[in-house]
């Protein structure tokens, strides 16, 4: 039987990988999908000025990399492949790449 995760996460910038962190060091199982891999429009971006608990600019990919180190070390999984298609019955069904993955529940933080 294929395995039911808690939580699937679709996204994997800031907001995905805060929600997998969250959820996977609840004792829960959680995982990232994202079509592009960890990191969105900030692997893009140089230095983040005034972001809390740092007095000093931070390059956005050091951001991203420190996020999916804490998401991996509490528990969670990272999938890299495109959701094309939501349903729900008893559990929820995520499309990735024309393969179907089970979830109790879906956060959807895509982000732009």
């Amino acid at each position: 039987m294929e395995r039911v995760w808690d939580v699937r996460v679709i996204g994997a910038g800031v907001a995905g990988l805060t929600a997998a962190r969250v959820v996977a060091a609840a004792g829960l199982s959680a995982a990232c999908i994202d079509r592009m891999g960890p990191g969105g429009v900030l692997m893009n971006v140089t230095e983040i000025h005034d972001l809390t608990g740092s007095s000093h600019g931070r390059m956005g990919a050091d951001l991203i990399a420190s996020l999916l180190d804490g998401a991996m070390a509490a528990g969670a999984d990272m999938l890299i492949g495109e959701v094309t298609a939501l349903a729900r019955d008893t559990h929820w069904w995520v499309r990735v790449d024309g393969a179907d993955h089970q979830a109790r529940a879906i956060v959807i933080a895509t982000g732009l």
